[in-house]
C-alpha cells in the first residue's frame, strides 16, 4: 500500500506540487491531447459515415454478400453439385425470384472450386426445378427468356434515380468470393470460354494489381460477358490502368464496370479517363469510393465524355471531387446529353450545385427512357 500511495502521491505532486504556472502548462497540455485524440475521432468517424453512404449510393455491402455466398453449400435444400449454389431468393422475400443466380465460396471446401469450374464449362446453364422437387427431380423447363420482366415505372418523371431498360430483364448472374492471387487463375481461365453468364460479381475479394491484370485479360477474350463487379479489391493504379487499357480496345464488350473502392489515385482515374476516349461499350462505371482520387480526375473525366456517346451512368461519391470537379460535369452534362445519372455524394458539394446536376441529368433521363424502353420491347 505504501508503495502504492507513493505512487499515486507523486502524481498528485507532479500535478500540484508545482508552480501556477507550470500547472497551468500541464493542464493546457492535457487539453490539446484531448482536442487532437476528439479531432482525430471526428475525422474517423466523418470517413465511416461516408463509406457508409457510398455503400448506401451503389457499392455492395459486406454484410449482404456474406448472406449471399458464405453459408454452406448444403444449405441450400439440395445435394446436386450445381443446385447447391443456386440462389433464387437472393433479393429477399418481397424480391422477384433470380433463378440464374450462383454464388461460390472457395474458401468453404476444395470442391467448390471444381464445382464452379465445371458450372463454367456447361454450354447453358441447369434450368431451375420445379418448387418442391429434390434434386434429381424433373427439372422446369422455363428459360431465361421465359422468366417474367421487372414492371416498368408508372412515371419516368417521378423517379429519383433512372433505371435502365436493360435492368427489367433477368439475366444469369455469378458471384465468386474467397478469391485471391492464389487462386483466380483457374477461375479466369474458365470464364475466358464461358458463354452462359453476362454478369459476374467478384467484389470484396482479396485481388491485388496482378489479378486485375489477369481479369483485363479475360475482358478481351469473352464476349459473353457483359458486367463485372470488382468492388473492394485493393487493385491500385496499376491494377485499373490495366483494365483501362484493355477496355480501350477494340473487342471488348463489357457494359457494366464497377471500380469502386479499389484504391485508386489520380493515376488511376486519368488511366480510365484516357479509356473513356476510345471505349464505344461501357454504360455504366462506378469509382465510387476512391476518396484520393481529387478534382482533377473529374475534370479530366468529364472533358473525356464530351465525346463519349455510350456512358449512361457515372459514379464519383465519395472521390474527392469537390465543387471543381461538379462544375466540370454540370458544364459537360449540357454537352452530353447521353449521360442520364451521375452520383456525386459525399463529394463536400453544395446542394444548389447538386441540385442543379440532378436537373440536368434527369432532363437527359427523361428524354432518354422511353425510347430506349420502347427499343427493349421491339
Amino acid at each position: 500500500m505504501s508503495g502504492s500511495g507513493g505512487q499515486f502521491g507523486g502524481i498528485h505532486n507532479q500535478l500540484f506540487g508545482v508552480g501556477a504556472d507550470s500547472a497551468a502548462a500541464l493542464f493546457a497540455q492535457v487539453e490539446i491531447q484531448a482536442g487532437i485524440a476528439k479531432a482525430n475521432y471526428d475525422d474517423w468517424a466523418k470517413k465511416k459515415a461516408a463509406d457508409a453512404s457510398v455503400t448506401a449510393h451503389g457499392v455492395v455491402a459486406r454484410s449482404r454478400l456474406d448472406l449471399i455466398s458464405e453459408q454452406n453449400p448444403e444449405d441450400s435444400g439440395t445435394g446436386d453439385r450445381f443446385e447447391r449454389y443456386r440462389r433464387p431468393n437472393v433479393g429477399g422475400p418481397s424480391a422477384l425470384p433470380r433463378p440464374y443466380f450462383w454464388a461460390y465460396n472457395l474458401s468453404k471446401a476444395k470442391t467448390v472450386m471444381q464445382d464452379l469450374v465445371e458450372l463454367l464449362e456447361l454450354p447453358s446453364l441447369p434450368p431451375p426445378s420445379k418448387p418442391g422437387n429434390a434434386a434429381g427431380a424433373t427439372p422446369d423447363t422455363t428459360t431465361a427468356e421465359d422468366l417474367p420482366a421487372r414492371p416498368a415505372p408508372a412515371t419516368t418523371s417521378t423517379r429519383k434515380m433512372p433505371q435502365d431498360p436493360e435492368d427489367l430483364a433477368q439475366v444469369p448472374e455469378l458471384r465468386v468470393s474467397g478469391l485471391d492471387y492464389t487462386n483466380l487463375s483457374p477461375v479466369v481461365v474458365a470464364l475466358k470460354t464461358n458463354t452462359t453468364f453476362s454478369v459476374v460479381d467478384l467484389s470484396g475479394n482479396r485481388l491485388d494489381a496482378d489479378s486485375a491484370a489477369e481479369l483485363a485479360a479475360l475482358l478481351l477474350t469473352n464476349t459473353t460477358l457483359t458486367a463485372l463487379d470488382l468492388s473492394q479489391n485493393e487493385l491500385t493504379n496499376e491494377g485499373v490502368a490495366a483494365l483501362a487499357a484493355a477496355l480501350g480496345q477494340q473487342g471488348c464488350t463489357l457494359a457494366s464496370l464497377s471500380l469502386a473502392m479499389t484504391s485508386i489515385g489520380y493515376q488511376g482515374g486519368k488511366a480510365v479517363a484516357a479509356m473513356l476516349r476510345q471505349n464505344s461499350t461501357l454504360t455504366r462505371l462506378s469509382l465510387n469510393g476512391n476518396d484520393k482520387l481529387g478534382a482533377r480526375t473529374a475534370e479530366e473525366v468529364a472533358q473525356s465524355l464530351e465525346a463519349n456517346t455510350t456512358l449512361r451512368s457515372l459514379g464519383l461519391a465519395n472521390t474527392g471531387c469537390g465543387p471543381s470537379g461538379a462544375e466540370a460535369l454540370l458544364e459537360l452534362l449540357g454537352k452530353n446529353p447521353t449521360l442520364t445519372e451521375v452520383d456525386l455524394e459525399a463529394n463536400k458539394v453544395d446542394l444548389a450545385l447538386l441540385t442543379a446536376v440532378q436537373a440536368k441529368t434527369q432532363a437527359n433521363y427523361d428524354a432518354w427512357f422511353p425510347q430506349a424502353l420502347a427499343r427493349h420491347l421491339e
